[in-house]
């Protein structure tokens, strides 16, 4: 079987069929035009959170759900497009978002759950968070939970 092999591929050196000088290079991209990713938003990834909000420690009883697709940045959330943002900051790991330092809590225990499930690039995720009152909800950069 080696020896037919080598046979073949010398009969198409032979030929002038595997030689770098018949090769056609292919056409040069232009980079000036944009992809049909970035012409068209229902062809780019999905990029989409559903969240909801509970009172408690998670009761399976949501009282509000909003959700936002990044690709069009719509939705139902009322701050899609900080949200939107937020999430691209960090590849859309919903766990890198920090609560912002310029926000105050008092300590008061009233807690509220979040549940936030979507698809970002082609990765699902899912998180269940508590938190000790709606501030500290609130505060997380991004207002991803600020519905």
């Amino acid at each position: 079987m080696k020896s037919l092999l080598v046979l073949l591929a010398g009969a198409a050196l032979g030929a002038g069929l595997a030689t770098p000088a018949m090769a056609e290079p292919a056409p040069p991209q232009s980079s000036a035009q944009p992809s049909a990713q970035a012409a068209d938003p229902a062809n780019a990834p999905t990029r989409a959170v559903t969240i909801s909000i509970e009172p408690g420690t998670g009761s399976g009883n949501p009282t509000k759900t909003v959700d936002v697709d990044c690709r069009s940045v719509s939705g139902s959330h009322p701050h899609a497009d900080t949200v939107c943002a937020a999430l691209e900051r960090v590849g859309g790991d919903i766990t890198a978002l920090q609560p912002r330092a310029d926000v105050a809590c008092s300590m008061l225990y009233d807690p509220v759950t979040v549940t936030a499930s979507g698809i970002w690039d082609g990765r699902q995720f899912w998180l269940r968070r508590t938190f000790g009152n709606r501030c500290q909800m609130e505060a997380v950069e991004g207002d991803l939970f600020k519905i």
